[in-house]
């Protein structure tokens, strides 16, 4: 069938057969990493404390610090115990939201049969931080 056909329009049709087997294989990729990409960003997004947040806590923190230290070097205690109450006020707000965000995510521990080495998913599981426990393979599939 092939052997009346010219040698120019045998490589001219080979061609295309590769142009179109390439452009599938493009296009296919391109959406496979939109689509990864999308996976990655609702992850993010699902799985992390703003870092607002967490910065609102650490200048909390600071704050405490450096009132208790003054309160500790100053006479006037009576001048700096408001400041130190309502910045407790403030980090006891914050830790109580940034508990929230992190209750509302979920845990997943390595299985023993799938770890190499089980000491941190053990320890974990002992201690009650896990909500659920998988083999490897399936811990991709719990997270997207």
């Amino acid at each position: 069938m092939l052997k009346h056909i010219k040698i120019g329009t045998k490589l001219i049709g080979g061609f295309v057969a590769v142009a179109l087997i390439a452009g599938v294989i493009g296009v296919t990729g391109i959406v496979c990493q939109r689509s990864l990409a999308n996976a990655n960003v609702d992850l993010y997004q699902g799985s992390t404390v703003p870092e607002g947040q967490l910065m609102g806590m650490t200048a909390s923190l600071q704050g405490l610090r450096l009132a208790s230290r003054d309160v500790i070097l100053n006479l006037d205690k009576q001048k700096f115990a408001a400041k130190v109450s309502s910045l407790k006020d403030d980090l006891a707000r914050q830790s109580n939201e940034f508990e929230r965000n992190i209750d509302a995510a979920e845990t997943i521990a390595q299985d023993e049969a799938t770890c190499v080495v089980f000491g941190m998913p053990k320890e974990a599981i002992k201690l009650g931080g896990v909500d659920k426990v998988m083999p490897l393979q399936a811990v991709a599939r719990a997270i997207l």
